[in-house]
């Protein structure tokens, strides 16, 4: 994989398009570039690329690329459901509205990065599932009670009104068993 040769391409399209090793392969490359005697990534796993030499950064590209991969899945497999919603003919007036207004959100909302303002730093990704059936895990429960926290405060209605996450809950009621 390894090679002294200067990159033969650096067209974007071509490195996008080159078929990755299995992950374990890459980390190894990885773990094992050394940058004073490698100039290039030689890819025998292509035989179609087999005159071709990428830049080095192609492995760092593949680790990107493995990581993202099941988070665009994910993501992928959310937006088919929110079109079945979409599509049903029991759907009203309000819920038209509803998924228009997910879309909306959707379109500005990285797939890959932090969600911004919940106390504890998750990924974007723990929003997919709130568009497909199988949503309502603690992590959803307790994103909305943190949303609700917030509203209370705001609003100051909630003086005197703790709301906890589902982990105290869960815990409460071993206690009480």
């Amino acid at each position: 994989f390894f090679s002294a040769l200067e990159p033969t391409t650096m067209d974007i399209e071509m490195i996008r398009g080159t078929p990755m090793p299995p992950l374990a392969i890459v980390k190894q490359l990885t773990a094992r570039i050394n940058p004073h005697d490698t100039q290039s990534i030689h890819c025998p796993h292509a035989p179609g690329l087999s005159g071709e030499h990428f830049p080095t950064w192609i492995l760092s590209y593949w680790v990107k690329v493995a990581r993202i991969w099941p988070l665009k899945r994910t993501w992928v497999l959310a937006e088919e459901s929110l079109e079945a919603w979409s599509r049903n003919k029991k759907r009203t007036d309000q819920t038209k509205g509803i998924i228009t207004c997910i879309y909306n959100a959707l379109s500005c909302t990285s797939w890959s990065g932090k969600i911004q303002s919940f106390l504890a730093s998750i990924t974007t990704d723990h929003l997919a599932p709130y568009m497909m059936k199988n949503w309502l895990m603690d992590e959803q429960k307790n994103q909305m009670l943190y949303l609700l926290e917030c509203k209370l405060s705001r609003s100051r209605k909630g003086d005197g009104i703790c709301v906890t996450d589902t982990f105290f809950m869960t815990k409460l009621t071993e206690i009480y068993q």
